[in-house]
């Protein structure tokens, strides 16, 4: 008999309640945080292609690709109605990187292009 096995209780951090409009991050800022959308939707605008943006929706990660490539954001990140997101530090992520095999690390950053 397979199992399915619940991670929720892996995935801890602060959740944050974002009300229409909010912002959460803006390009040039310094990631410090990943975000899971629980609830509600962001839209995530470049700055350099204004008419361009990405809905974001729940169950959603925010944030890798910049992390990878980066270290900053490169998009601003608007509530697009009530949201909440569950704020997750970039720092462990960096330590579980920094642990993991070389050709793991090296697949991710491929992933990130």
């Amino acid at each position: 008999m397979i199992h399915q096995r619940d991670f929720s209780a892996a995935i801890t951090g602060q959740e944050m309640h974002l009300i229409h409009g909010e912002l959460l991050f803006t390009p040039g800022m310094p990631i410090t945080h990943l975000f899971l959308l629980r609830k509600g939707g962001i839209i995530l605008n470049n700055p350099h292609h204004p008419n361009h943006y990405t809905r974001m929706g729940k169950d959603e990660l925010l944030g890798l690709r910049d992390f990878l490539r980066y270290g900053i954001w490169q998009q601003a990140a608007v509530a697009h109605g009530p949201c909440v997101a569950l704020a997750l530090p970039a720092a462990r992520l960096t330590r579980a990187l920094n642990a993991a095999p070389s050709s793991h690390r090296e697949l991710l950053q491929k992933l990130a292009e």
